[in-house]
Formats: C-alpha cells, sequence, structure tokens
C-alpha cells in the first residue's frame, strides 16, 4: 500500500513538473504577433517559465485578465534584467504570440515598460518604437559586462555561452569540427563501407533450411542415401 502512494505520489509530482515545463509548439501561434496593454496584476518570477497576469480592459468595459509566458527569471538576469523593474499596478504593453486555443494567453517576446525603455524577452531585435530608438533595458549592461569580459579573460568562465546573435556560435550545425588523430581514426572507420553482418539467428535458419532440404531428397530418393560409388 505505502509503495503505490508513493508511485501515485511521484506520478503527480511529475506531470506537475510536465505542466510548468511545457512545449510552446502548438500552444502559441508563432507566426502573429499581437499586443495587449494593461494593468499588472500578479507577477511570478521562475524557473523554467515566468508569468504575468496584466487586466486588460476591453471597449465595452469589460476587464480581461491575460496570461503572459515570459522567459524564465535565469535568461531574464543574464541579460541584464532587474525584477523590481517591474511591479504589481505597473501599466505595461506586451508583444508577443496569441494562444492558438482561444484563451486570453500571449507567449510574451517584448515589453514596454512604465520608464519608455523596453526589454526583449529573448529577441534580438527591439519591437516598439521606443526600443527602435535604443531605449532597451538590460541591453547596455549585458554588453558593458560582455566587451568587458572578453577584454579581461583569463580563464575559461563563459567559454560555452552561447552569443545568440552570432551565428557560428552554433558550430554543431555545421560540422567540420578539429578532431585529434584517434577522433580521425574513429571517424574513417565509422565512415568506411562494411558487409552486412551475418546475424547468428540466420545462421542457424539457413542451417535448418539445408537440414530439411537434405532431408527430404532422401525421403523421395531411398537409393541416394545408400547407393555407393562404384569403385574403379
Amino acid at each position: 500500500m505505502l509503495r503505490a502512494m508513493t508511485t501515485v505520489l511521484g506520478l503527480l509530482t511529475f506531470m506537475g513538473a510536465a505542466d510548468a515545463h511545457h512545449s510552446q509548439v502548438g500552444i502559441f501561434n508563432s507566426r502573429q504577433t499581437v499586443e495587449i496593454t494593461g494593468v499588472i496584476k500578479s507577477i511570478s518570477w521562475r524557473n523554467p517559465h515566468g508569468q504575468i497576469l496584466i487586466d486588460v480592459t476591453n471597449d465595452d468595459g469589460s476587464v480581461t485578465t491575460w496570461d503572459a509566458e515570459t522567459a524564465s527569471i535565469s535568461v531574464m538576469r543574464n541579460r541584464g534584467f532587474e525584477p523590481s523593474a517591474v511591479v504589481v499596478g505597473d501599466r505595461v504593453t506586451l508583444a508577443g504570440s496569441p494562444s492558438t486555443r482561444n484563451r486570453a494567453e500571449i507567449l510574451a517576446r517584448s515589453m514596454l515598460l512604465p520608464s519608455g525603455d523596453e526589454f526583449t524577452f529573448g529577441n534580438q531585435e527591439p519591437y516598439f518604437a521606443a526600443g527602435k530608438a535604443g531605449h532597451i533595458a538590460g541591453r547596455a549592461v549585458t554588453d558593458a559586462i560582455a566587451a568587458d569580459a572578453i577584454a579581461n579573460a583569463d580563464g575559461i568562465y563563459r567559454v560555452w555561452s552561447t552569443i545568440m546573435s552570432d551565428p557560428d556560435a552554433f558550430p554543431m550545425f555545421k560540422g567540420g569540427y578539429p578532431l585529434s588523430a584517434a577522433g580521425k581514426a574513429g571517424a574513417r572507420e565509422r565512415e568506411a563501407p562494411q558487409a552486412p553482418a551475418t546475424s547468428e539467428r540466420s545462421t542457424r535458419t539457413a542451417l535448418r533450411a539445408g537440414e530439411t532440404t537434405a532431408r527430404a531428397v532422401t525421403e523421395s530418393c531411398p537409393r541416394a542415401a545408400t547407393t555407393r560409388p562404384m569403385s574403379a
């Protein structure tokens, strides 16, 4: 009984984690962009996805609470964004992909802050006019830190960091890796054409087929089994 309860609790925990960290494919339409403007009702900066609930006033005066999914707090911090930049009660504008399920949900890609600055949740280019004018929250801080790290690099810190704006940062899709002598030998061996291997099962099947054929010949021609070649 205890084992069964433990299993159920484990499954419930896994289901909760899977629901929190879900794929965005099929949930949001990445080919469309919508904008919503409203007052922040609640904020949850967390991993793997952040969440902002924002009250949007419709044309008829009714209020709809939109659920905005954002990048994780770790990603936002790496981009130089401070969570204290927005608080409950702030009026902001979000731009992003709408829900494919006809829900009041949006995958936020850019946010226009009360200060007039724009923060992009992973976008390489700003979306709003203010952002295009150079008012990008966190970008200057990130660029300054990166420039200082490059100028004073004396270790392996951030060696494996991905520079999202640099296509050369994705060599895994290009091939042509520098290989050691052992690596080159292994690559040649892997690429060399090889004769199809005969499995043990196939060999046994062939032997049984041969035995069956020989038995059939013997039964149909008894003299074939008893006749001996004549001596010269």
